[in-house]
């Protein structure tokens, strides 16, 4: 609609774009005040034009008026209830939909277009063309099981931004069965409060490929906390970037599945949970976690329930191995915890679990180990299979089976703990074998030897055995000893240091 006044003045509806002169020269007879309604102009379907029970079905005739190679489609702004499903279902046929967006994240009552679908069963809105895109809009249910806010089965190269999917059963629902997902974007999503999942790319369907989120969230704050709130099946490949999720659990399972994450913000800020924040689910098989940074946060001590963060629940599948891989993440603990990542040992055990530059205990003093009940590299590549321990001013408590290794700050260290035990210091073993001289001493080269070190010698042949009583260390010193012993040669030693 555009509102002739005094002069050059114009209101534009939704996103139309037309120059006033342009319509002037199609109408002349227009006065002051004069509306023109359009269906169409430029490519673009304003659905509140088209017939219809509801916004739903006058969504479906604006799309079924779009040229054979499809168009865009405006809802202006407004609150809209509606039960008439909204598809998009014609092979190839391009559906962009624009809402005025106003503010959508966190379901705030400023969003400027609001789409209530009141069906108790089904999808609001399919996309299953190939190419699709949607922007601005808040997309709300009514806490139905059974129903899914946006389902996303056919579709490529497509964009979805700025959009706010809540209390639908399944809130997004990506790739199903055969049709393809692959190459999409999802840019500032905001999917919560939905009953069953946030987040659904199911398995047993083709692989979404190239799956990439930018921003947004995904939390679950009405609801307790779940581990499937994004649930990843199998083959599936995506990155997050910069998402938050809270009180959002997230599992990947099935086989190949991949998902890589570049600083995301995890944590649990309305009640304690014990529950792992990502799990690798029993048949992940070849799976595969990436993470980049990112932040772990425990807002709640969960009074010893906690036993991990990250959990390799992997017990079953096809020979394959399942990978971890952490860079620069950053735990914060309100407990201290046995470990951050555990892997469950079954039939399926064969997981390997790669760090580096771990950050923990951030803002206290908790801690908790890196890994437990599995086969893992540290390091590799540039890092030269390195790893670095900070040292603790207190060693960690551990539990009643568990083995402690850490870095400690009064010895400068390693120190071990076995079944939560006694810490003991990790020696540095030094060898060597010398053979004496005539002379009564000889200096024996030991490089990484201190002065306040520990040193043995074992006599290896009969002329050392029967004099070993003249035989003793009468000094040490940095990188070597001094051994004195009768004025005899051809005496041959075996000799083990510890620099400690």
């Amino acid at each position: 609609m555009i509102a002739i006044k005094n002069s050059l003045s114009q209101t534009l509806h939704g996103k139309m774009v037309a120059t006033l002169f342009c319509v002037l020269a199609a109408f002349p007879d227009l006065g002051q005040g004069t509306q023109v309604h359009a269906k169409s102009l430029g490519g673009v379907e304003y659905a509140d034009q088209f017939p219809g029970v509801d916004i739903g079905d006058q969504i479906n005739n604006a799309y079924a008026a779009c040229p054979s190679t499809g168009c865009h489609i405006v809802v202006p702004p407004g609150d809209y209830s509606f039960t008439t499903p909204i598809v998009f279902g014609i092979s190839n046929k391009a559906a962009v939909v624009d809402c005025s967006r106003g503010w959508v994240l966190q379901q705030v009552p400023t969003a400027t277009t609001r789409l209530r679908y009141t069906g108790t069963n089904g999808a609001a809105i399919t996309f299953n063309n190939g190419p699709a895109g949607i922007d601005g809009c808040t997309i709300q249910g009514t806490a139905h099981s059974g129903t899914t806010g946006l389902l996303l089965t056919y579709a490529r190269a497509s964009t979805f931004q700025n959009i706010d999917v809540s209390n639908f059963d399944i809130g997004i629902q990506v790739g199903v069965g055969a049709a393809q997902f692959f190459v999409n974007t999802f840019v500032n999503i905001s999917a919560h409060d939905n009953l069953t999942n946030n987040l659904l790319a199911p398995s047993g369907g083709t692989p979404d490929e190239n799956v990439l989120f930018f921003g947004g969230e995904f939390w679950s704050k009405s609801n307790s906390f779940s581990t499937s709130c994004v649930d990843l099946g199998s083959g599936v490949e995506f990155s997050f970037y910069g998402t938050s999720f809270d009180q959002c659990g997230i599992t990947i399972r099935g086989t190949g599945t991949k998902l890589e994450m570049f600083h995301p913000h995890m944590e649990s800020p309305n009640a304690m949970t014990a529950s792992p924040y990502i799990t690798l689910a029993a048949n992940c098989n070849e799976c595969n976690l990436t993470l980049h940074g990112g932040y772990f946060y425990e807002n709640f001590s969960s009074a010893g329930s906690r036993t991990e963060f990250i959990l390799n629940a992997a017990t079953t599948g096809g020979g394959g191995q399942n990978t971890i891989n952490l860079v620069g993440t950053v735990f914060g603990l309100n407990e201290n915890l046995t470990q951050c990542v555990r892997a469950v040992n079954g039939t399926f055990a064969a997981q390997f679990i790669y760090f580096s530059a771990i950050q923990n205990g951030i803002g206290n003093s908790f801690q908790c180990g890196l890994i437990y009940s599995s086969q893992f590299t540290l390091g590799g590549g540039i890092y030269g299979s390195q790893l670095i321990l900070l040292e603790y001013l207190t060693p960690g408590s551990g539990q009643s089976g568990s083995d402690w290794l850490i870095a400690d700050s009064v010895s400068h260290g390693l120190k071990t703990s076995y079944n939560n035990g006694p810490y003991l210091l990790v020696p540095q073993i030094i060898t060597t074998t010398f053979t004496t001289t005539a002379s009564t001493t000889n200096v024996v080269a030991l490089p990484g030897m201190t002065s306040t070190g520990h040193c043995s010698l074992t006599p290896t042949n009969g002329g050392a055995a029967a004099g070993i009583a003249s035989v003793y260390i009468s000094n040490k010193s940095t990188n070597q000893i001094t051994v004195s012993h009768a004025a005899t040669a051809g005496w041959v030693f075996d000799v083990i240091c510890f620099p400690q």
